[in-house]
């Protein structure tokens, strides 16, 4: 007869995935601490840099700018908005804040 006793451990999955997700939640909880002094100044950084992004689109429309050189320059700029929406979505929900700003 087969033993199968010191293969069983004790845990199952579902004991092993909460200690999974109690492991994250203090992982969080900790970024949160860390991030939490200087995310006003993260969210301020980001917002200035948002808006010279509008005054470099200006100050790249010209006359005598090739249409290529134009869009693709643009294009550069969009990417670079959506990358620091990004970001600052991905710090508030790491800070655990709503859309306060």
């Amino acid at each position: 007869m087969r033993n199968d006793k010191i293969l069983y451990s004790g845990q199952t999955s579902v004991s092993k995935r909460l200690d999974k997700l109690e492991e994250r939640a203090r992982e969080k909880v900790s970024k949160q601490k860390k991030l939490s002094p200087a995310a006003e100044v993260v969210f301020d950084y980001i917002e200035k840099e948002k808006k010279s992004i509008q005054t470099q689109v200006l100050n790249y429309v010209q006359t005598d700018t090739k249409e290529e050189n134009l869009k693709s320059t643009l294009l550069a700029l969009k990417f670079y908005d959506t990358y620091l929406v990004t970001l600052q979505n991905n710090l508030k929900n790491l800070l655990g804040r709503s859309d306060e700003r």
